[in-house]
């Protein structure tokens, strides 16, 4: 049997998803065409009413948070990844603007993979390492979610019966949580389990990791932590916009707002969430009494103000590399 090598395979399947992708854009193309004249009216309604966005402290102020994410977002592959703490981290942070840039414009699953990929063709780590940090942050940023979502039903009790089921569904999903921070410390205290770890991490090639040894529990704190802080400063550009467009609004409304994004854009197979971004924040708006024209508004500037940061800032390093490139070969 003839083995393929494993960057022939990885190229193969980038390029699988490259195809998929040009699919997708084209049907956003042709239905973006078909929903120009809404959009167009939507965004005539809309500068009438943000004139404080005119306001330059604000647009700064939505730049630096996101300035902050991007930073954050570097160090926290770098915490999971100790293969990466011995590079620049002007070059991770390069690799995590364009990882940002790739699964805010692709559909789930196919922006990780090419994301991963990137990161691999500029750093020093196997597919399997990538992996596995990518796997850890995500474990991650899912205990986050669940921790201030649970946080948020606890204050403000929303959305009466849904929020009680919601609730309780929670409570189901920390034990799951609770239960596998358990097997990690088992892994770490109990001499069968750690070997049998040991054994399954040799198997995937992950042995040089530190998950199993002492270190893991600084790492998984530190990598929380940083995640933590970084929802803190993504909070800010919603309570922004809610300041900017609204007469009157509640910190309940914010975190309503960016929670129920946050959850609906998880999973969301649309490329770079459009339509599902909108739509969560239009039906929260309406339920905190937003009337349906500023619910609309208050949609489609949440999405571009946070898909803009997130997305211009990864072309911009594409575009600098191929400028580079393109400099470098007439030289």
């Amino acid at each position: 049997m003839k083995l393929v090598p494993e960057s022939k395979l990885e190229s193969k399947t980038v390029m699988k998803s490259l195809n998929l992708v040009g699919l997708y854009f084209l049907l956003l193309s042709i239905l973006l065409i078909f929903l120009w004249q809404p959009i167009h009216k939507v965004w005539n309604e809309l500068i009438e009413h943000v004139d404080s966005w005119k306001n330059l402290e604000l647009v700064l102020s939505v730049m630096v948070s996101f300035a902050c994410c991007h930073i954050i977002n570097a160090l926290s592959w770098m915490v999971l990844l100790k293969e990466l703490r011995g590079d620049c981290f002007t070059n991770n942070l390069r690799s995590t603007l364009v990882y940002s840039m790739l699964i805010n414009i692709l559909p789930i699953g196919t922006g990780h993979v090419v994301g991963i990929w990137f990161f691999k063709k500029y750093h020093q780590c196997t597919t399997k390492q990538l992996l596995f940090g990518w796997s850890l942050d995500q474990y991650i940023r899912g205990i986050v979610k669940v921790c201030c979502l649970m946080l948020f039903i606890q204050l403000f009790k929303p959305f009466g019966q849904l929020g009680e089921r919601l609730q309780s569904a929670l409570d189901y999903f920390a034990l799951l949580l609770v239960l596998g921070a358990l097997v990690l410390w088992l892994g770490v205290r109990w001499e069968f389990m750690n070997s049998r770890l040991k054994k399954l991490s040799c198997k995937l090639g992950l042995i040089g990791e530190s998950v199993f040894e002492k270190k893991w529990r600084s790492v998984f704190f530190k990598a929380t932590l940083l995640r933590a802080i970084c929802w803190v400063f993504e909070i800010v550009p919603v309570w922004i916009l809610c300041h900017s467009l609204l007469e009157t609004y509640s910190l309940e409304m914010v975190m309503a707002l960016f929670l129920s994004v946050k959850m609906a854009t998880a999973y969301s197979i649309a490329p770079g969430n459009f339509g599902v971004h909108e739509g969560v924040a239009y039906f929260v708006a309406q339920a905190y009494g937003v009337d349906t024209s500023m619910s609309l508004n208050l949609g489609f500037m949440y999405h571009l103000g946070f898909w803009l940061p997130t997305v211009l800032p990864g072309l911009m390093v594409l575009a600098m590399g191929w400028l580079k490139a393109k400099l470098n070969k007439h030289h």
